[in-house]
């Protein structure tokens, strides 16, 4: 079983603020509106700067892992355009996501070669709050590299591969449940589905849902659960409001086998994009 996430190092994002004139002094006030519009302008005019550097994820990652006061020189405050795949999502608070690319997922230092890139507001129209976004899914990231370890600030998404995440039914997974053959087929892969809340638990930093398939009046529970360690308290909170008898459609990453379990669940208001659930939409 692969090594889940381990703890990273928070990053703080300090944004300048500019300073206008001084009452009383034959300055004037700046003009909220206009700032906010030529901020945008300014937002949008280096959203679309080309990037400094196309390159793999890897070849990011490496050139640090390589020598980390040459990938200073060479790549800190310079805008990146890198591809890899997803290892996971963060949610650090309602405005700002995070998403963890393993960029070697192959070798055993892999949490080595984690490239971390920081969403703010604005992106995260896209990909449901990039919540639909699945383990393993290649896509495209442009970002300005910072100073602090391997991180991109102000990124966006300029494509994905359609979605890894598969789907499937509570009752086919509970039916894999501690066999040795689910192990191939769903250990550490993302799927999604349609389940029946019957529980939802808030214990600590850990959100724990018992759901059953919602075509059955009466089953066996499949649990899925969300913990905050690293993420938002308020996302938890959210999911916690969940009421008992909801019918929802569940992404999320199967961490265990025996028994069949589903870590970092997201609740989705469709399934992602491509993707066709076996009994259709939640309702």
């Amino acid at each position: 079983m692969r090594m889940r996430l381990g703890a990273f190092c928070l990053v703080c994002l300090i944004s300048a603020v500019g300073c206008g004139g001084k009452e009383g002094t034959g300055g004037s006030k700046p003009n909220a509106a206009n700032d906010e519009q030529d901020k945008a302008r300014q937002l949008a005019a280096e959203k679309s700067r080309p990037a400094d550097f196309q390159m793999t994820g890897l070849e990011l990652t490496s050139a640090f892992v390589a020598d980390q006061k040459a990938y200073a020189d060479k790549y800190v405050g310079k805008k990146a355009e890198v591809t890899a795949k997803l290892f996971s999502i963060i949610f650090r608070g309602k405005d700002q996501v995070e998403l963890v690319l393993n960029t070697k997922p192959e070798a055993p230092d892999f949490h080595k070669y984690y490239l971390h890139c920081l969403f703010q507001k604005a992106e995260l129209t896209n990909f449901q709050g990039m919540k639909e976004l699945a383990r393993d899914q290649e896509i495209k990231i442009r970002g300005h590299v910072m100073e602090i370890g391997l991180n991109l600030k102000d990124c966006e998404i300029l494509s994905a591969v359609p979605s890894t995440a598969m789907p499937v039914t509570v009752s086919q997974l509970l039916a894999a449940s501690g066999k040795e053959e689910a192990k191939t087929k769903y250990q550490d892969k993302t799927v999604v589905f349609q389940a029946k809340v019957q529980q939802v638990n808030k214990a600590d930093d850990t959100v724990v849902f018992q759901v059953i398939d919602p075509k059955s009046a009466k089953g066996k529970e499949l649990k899925m659960f969300y913990n905050t360690f690293l993420a938002s308290k308020q996302v938890g909170e959210e999911l916690a409001k969940t009421k008992p008898g909801t019918v929802v459609i569940a992404i999320g990453e199967i961490d265990q086998i025996d028994p069949i379990r589903i870590a970092d669940v997201r609740l989705l208001e469709q399934p992602p994009k491509g993707v066709e659930l076996p009994s259709g939409k939640a309702k």
